[in-house]
């Protein structure tokens, strides 16, 4: 591995302003290491060139390293978009041949090339003729997690486009011809701010180095809503002339006093102690003061089978982290392969091994010793700890649901959730999905029988799968907990949600499962106790996949009467700055509101609710599953 770093200062003359002509930069910096698929093939490797600093900008010539031996058909060629004839790439800009010498493949456009604003390919080619020194991996890349910056095509492994090889950029020099400043730095990204209204958000601001020099310092100049702030930023380590590597800037900016959005921008404004000579010195952006934070519900969702003889650790750590947080871990079983239990054929995560889990479908974790690659004394300092991670992540939406039976034969299970967000989104990704979990499932058979490769094994005596060394080889008579026996699309219902969300408004929505027609993937019949039952609802991000939030469940004994409503025992009364509300009915959802209609408290609560209402809030709305009270000091 070698260390490379673009140097930048080529040739150039200096003038007053301090800029050059010439400029060297490269879209892989940092560690270098080789690549390849190991095999005697014909590779087409290319980055794509497009940022605003270069536009206008003359590609002069290509330099790339690449070993000289055991390779010919070497060619370095310019594009507008990637394309395959016949199984070739055929650039349509232009194509020079060359010889690697030295390690090194080199051109010189006879005609610079102009980049133009919605950028370039630049490529090369070669093909491997023998697996000999440095030709079973030989192209150079950096690890820095870019997209766009390494798109393959080879003859034999990759015989598509694409960009196969996150998280890399291609090692390639360009020698380019314009006019290029010292200190120049640009704002490549300023992510959305968010946080309760009035406090202080600690955010973050990405910005480039476009300059020829490294940078020592910049000032910047922030506007959030109708407050200026304006600050110095000294760099220990100065940000190195690397054109393409993004770096992170914290920053502490005081959202406003009320809730709700307003324009959020960055920029900086002196670079090195002189003017910032970048052309995208700023960006603009939104602020988002929430007028309450909700608290994030994970989901752990676990993927087993029977067949499976590790997974057995799966159901110890779920069953532990649900004895130790019963109010808050939230939890969902799927089975894969040929298992009985296996219902759900489009799983949430299709790439999910056996044993494995994802937290909210975007953590990935060992279903019982979490992020640890050795196993854990106990599954709450294992997956609790990621858990835990999960739980702290801040999050936009809230979600409430009851579910009940809408018959006395206890086959429909009407299920019913709230959602809302402390922020608007004019253009909403966000569903809700649903999902039915079942506990203590068994059946008999070889089927049934849980595999566990635990069995007889040692140096688990001190940890909590101590319990699994004494079970046989193949468990009979297990009980499976959390098991899912149906669900909706895991990205979500169309429709659940509207795409124009505002904030604070609640939406409701609508489901029923039916356990009649719950069956696994043979067609069978699966057999659940319908008094352990329970309902997930999630909100799902349908782009992404991931869940913003959830809420569990259980399904209570039919009593024939709609759940729907508060009793007409619910009484409110308002002493000092504490309401209290007393004969709430078991399970019910309540909400406290303020006269403008921002939420005080919303939660579940069973006989009574103390919630503390600030001093200046004259009147507030109580809201009891749907029965309203209105109270005044």
């Amino acid at each position: 591995m070698r260390k490379f770093i673009s140097s930048l200062l080529i040739c150039f003359s200096l003038c007053p302003m301090r800029a050059q002509t010439e400029m060297v930069v490269n879209p892989a910096y940092g560690d270098i290491r080789p690549w390849g698929t190991g095999k005697a093939e014909s590779y087409d490797v290319a980055a794509f060139v497009c940022d605003g600093s270069l536009t206008g900008s003359l590609i002069k010539g290509v330099s790339i390293p690449l070993v000289s031996e055991g390779i010919s058909d070497c060619s370095v060629w310019l594009a507008s978009v990637l394309e395959l004839s016949g199984g070739e790439t055929r650039p349509d800009i232009c194509e020079i041949d060359a010889v690697s010498e030295d390690g090194w493949l080199s051109v010189v456009f006879s005609e610079p090339y102009v980049i133009p604003a919605e950028g370039v390919y630049v490529g090369y080619s070669f093909t491997v003729n023998d697996i000999v020194d440095g030709t079973s991996e030989p192209v150079n890349v950096a690890e820095i997690g870019a997209s766009g910056r390494f798109y393959v095509h080879s003859s034999r492994k990759y015989k598509k486009w694409g960009d196969y090889g996150l998280p890399y950029a291609a090692d390639m020099q360009l020698t380019l011809e314009g006019d290029f400043h010292a200190d120049a730095v640009s704002v490549s990204q300023l992510p959305e701010l968010g946080g309760l209204h009035g406090e202080v958000c600690d955010s973050k601001v990405i910005i480039r180095n476009h300059g020829f020099e490294a940078v020592k310092s910049i000032e910047y100049v922030a506007e959030v809503g109708a407050s200026t702030i304006e600050g110095r930023i000294d760099f220990p380590i100065p940000l190195e002339p690397e054109y393409f590597r993004d770096v992170e800037i914290p920053l502490s900016l005081q959202l406003d006093s009320n809730p709700g959005d307003s324009p959020y921008s960055f920029r900086v404004s002196i670079v090195n102690g002189v003017e910032n000579r970048s052309y995208n010195p700023g960006m603009e952006s939104r602020a988002y003061s929430y007028p309450y934070l909700p608290q994030r519900v994970p989901l752990v969702e676990e993927y087993t089978g029977v067949w499976c003889g590790w997974c057995p650790r799966g159901a110890v750590g779920m069953e532990r982290m649900s004895a130790l947080y019963p109010d808050s871990f939230v939890y969902a079983v799927y089975h894969k392969g040929e298992d009985p239990m296996a219902t759900v054929d489009a799983l949430p995560s299709d790439d999910a091994l056996a044993p494995s889990a994802y937290i909210d479908r975007t953590l990935f974790v060992d279903p019982y010793n979490g992020l640890s690659a050795e196993t854990a004394v106990t599954a709450d300092d294992g997956i609790g700890e990621a858990w835990r991670q999960a739980q702290s992540v801040g999050t936009t939406g809230f979600i409430s649901l009851k579910a009940q039976w809408s018959d006395s034969d206890k086959d429909v299970i009407d299920v019913d959730s709230r959602v809302s967000f402390v922020r608007r989104y004019s253009t909403s990704p966000y569903r809700v999905a649903y999902i039915l979990t079942a506990d203590g499932l068994h059946g008999e058979g070889p089927l049934w029988m849980q595999s566990n490769y635990y069995s007889g094994q040692e140096g688990y005596d001190n940890t909590e799968l101590a319990s699994l060394v004494d079970l046989p080889r193949h468990v009979a008579d297990m009980r499976f907990d959390g098991v899912v026996v149906s669900a909706t699309d895991a990205d979500g219902m169309e429709g659940s949600l509207p795409g124009d969300v505002a904030m604070s408004e609640e939406y409701g929505h609508h489901y029923e499962f039916r356990v009649s027609d719950i069956r696994n993937l043979m067609g069978e019949e699966l057999s659940v106790d319908k008094n352990r039952l329970h309902v997930i609802a999630c909100i799902v991000n349908s782009v992404t996949g991931a869940v913003e939030n959830c809420a569990i469940s259980d399904v209570p004994e039919y009593s024939g009467i709609s759940a729907v409503g508060a009793s007409d025992d619910v009484s409110c009364s308002l002493h000092g700055d504490l309401l209290e509300i007393s004969g709430v009915p078991s399970r019910s959802f309540v909400r406290v509101i303020g006269a403008d209609g921002h939420v005080i408290y919303k939660g579940y609560a069973e006989g009574s609710a103390t919630v503390r209402v600030p001093e200046e809030e004259r009147i507030v709305i109580v809201n009891v599953n749907g029965r309203a009270f209105k109270m005044a000091r």
